[in-house]
C-alpha cells in the first residue's frame, strides 16, 4: 500500500448561484483554464462573482487582478510536494508580484514574494488573508490626493523578510485617503543575520498625506523586528495614525549592546493611536517620558524570544515557531485577557495557510495491483472552516 499527501481543487460552493470556478495552473501540461492570473482577468468569460483557484506552480513575473469581485485562491504553503504531480512544488507561488489593480478582491492560501496595490488607481473592499507574502505595498502618486485606500484587511499572513529584500513588510501610504485597514494576527518577521547589517526598516507604514485621513486596527500581531538605533529612520517598528494598536508582541531581535530593551518606539510615529496591551522586548527604564504619560498600559518587560515562544517548528511550518510557550510573558497579556500575539484573539492564526472551506484530501491509500478486477481506493477529506 502507499500512501499519498495529496491537495484537492475542489470547491464545494460559489459567492453566487451564477459564479464559476476557474482553474489557473502555469504549466500547460495541467490543462487547466489559464496558465496565469492575467489571462484569466483579460478573459471575458471570467465575470465578477466568479473565484480563480491557483493550483500548484509557479507563477512567474508581474501578474496582475484587474477584474472586480474575484476571489484568488491558492492550496496554502509548506504543504509536501505530491510526486508525479505536474508540479514540483505544493504551492501557488507567485515569484515576481502579485498587482491588486481593482476593487472588492479576496486572496487566500497563496505564496508571493510583493503584493502591490498600484499608484494609479484607488483600492476598496481587499482582503488578503493566510497567505504567505515578503511585503505588501502601496505608495500612490503625488497628485492622487482623490483616491482612496479603503476597507483593507490584511489578517493570518505569514509576511516574512526571506522572501522580499525590501522595505517595510507592510507599507501602505496614500496621498488621498486611508482608511479602515485591518492588520489583525499575522506574523511578520526580519529574518536578518547579517552582523554588519543591524537595522531593518518599519514593521507596519500605515500612512496618509494628510494623517487625518488614517483610520486602522493593528491588533494580535506578532512582530520581530531588527532595529538599531544609529538610524534614526528605521528605529520603530510602527508608524501610524489614528489607529488602534492593542495585543501585539513587539520584539526587536537585534540583541547586539542591549538594543532589544531600548530601540522600537517613537511617540512622534504614534502620538495619535491608541496604543495599550501590548508586549514589548522594550525594557521599562528605557521607555521615554511621552510613552510612559501616554501609553503606560503596556507590559515594557524586555520580552525576548526565549522568554515568549517555544522555538519549535512542527511539521516544517516556520510559522509554529512563534507559538506561546508554557509561561509565556505574552500570556493573558490582552486587554480581555486572552494572550497576546498571532494565535489568541477573535481570528487566531492558521498553520499552513489553507482558505476556510476549501476541502483537501489529506491521506490516500491505493494498491499496487488490484484484486479480483478491482481496485479499490480509499481517501480522507478535511475542509477547513475555520
Amino acid at each position: 500500500m502507499k500512501k499519498l499527501i495529496l491537495l484537492a481543487a475542489v470547491l464545494v460552493s460559489a459567492a453566487a448561484a451564477n459564479a464559476k470556478v476557474w482553474r489557473v495552473n502555469p504549466n500547460e501540461a495541467a490543462r487547466a483554464d489559464f496558465l496565469s492570473v492575467t489571462d484569466a482577468c483579460n478573459a471575458a468569460k471570467v465575470t465578477r462573482g466568479d473565484t480563480l483557484y491557483c493550483e500548484p506552480g509557479s507563477y512567474q513575473g508581474t501578474q496582475t487582478i484587474s477584474k472586480p469581485q474575484l476571489t484568488l485562491l491558492g492550496p496554502g504553503w509548506e504543504i509536501p510536494t505530491n510526486f508525479g504531480s505536474t508540479s514540483t512544488i505544493a504551492m501557488a507561488s507567485f515569484t515576481g508580484v502579485l498587482e491588486v489593480a481593482t476593487d472588492s478582491t479576496y486572496i487566500a492560501g497563496i505564496w508571493a514574494s510583493k503584493i502591490l496595490l498600484p499608484s494609479h488607481v484607488g483600492i476598496n473592499h481587499l482582503t488578503i488573508e493566510r497567505c504567505m507574502f515578503g511585503q505588501i505595498y502601496a505608495n500612490s502618486e503625488y497628485n492622487c490626493y482623490n483616491h482612496t485606500l479603503k476597507n483593507l484587511t490584511i489578517r493570518n499572513n505569514f509576511i516574512s523578510s526571506k522572501l522580499y529584500d525590501g522595505d517595510d513588510p507592510i507599507s501602505l501610504i496614500y496621498f488621498g485617503s486611508i482608511l479602515n485597514v485591518s492588520i489583525e494576527n499575522n506574523i511578520i518577521v526580519n529574518y536578518n543575520e547579517t552582523e554588519t547589517n543591524d537595522n531593518c526598516t518599519a514593521a507596519i507604514v500605515l500612512r496618509a498625506a494628510n494623517v487625518l485621513n488614517t483610520t486602522g486596527l493593528i491588533a494580535h500581531n506578532t512582530i520581530i523586528t531588527r532595529n538599531n538605533s544609529n538610524y534614526s529612520y528605521d528605529s520603530y517598528a510602527i508608524e501610524a495614525y489614528y489607529t488602534t494598536i492593542r495585543d501585539n508582541i513587539i520584539i526587536n531581535r537585534l540583541t547586539k549592546n542591549n538594543l532589544n530593551e531600548s530601540v522600537l518606539l517613537k511617540y512622534d510615529k504614534m502620538s495619535t493611536c491608541e496604543f495599550y496591551n501590548n508586549v514589548l522586548s522594550i525594557t521599562a527604564e528605557n521607555v521615554t517620558a511621552d510613552f510612559q504619560n501616554y501609553f503606560p498600559n503596556n507590559s515594557y518587560i524586555g520580552a525576548t524570544l526565549a522568554n515568549t515562544f517555544t522555538r519549535t517548528i512542527e511539521g516544517g511550518a516556520a510559522e509554529t515557531y512563534f507559538r506561546l510557550k508554557e509561561s509565556s510573558v505574552a500570556a493573558g497579556k490582552a486587554y480581555q485577557g486572552e494572550d497576546c500575539g498571532a494565535y489568541a484573539g477573535a481570528y487566531p492564526f492558521i498553520v499552513n495557510g489553507r482558505p476556510r472551506g476549501v476541502p483537501y484530501i489529506y491521506d490516500v491509500n491505493a494498491p499496487n495491483y488490484p484484486e479480483n478486477d478491482v481496485l479499490n481506493i480509499s481517501f480522507k477529506v478535511k475542509a477547513n472552516n475555520q
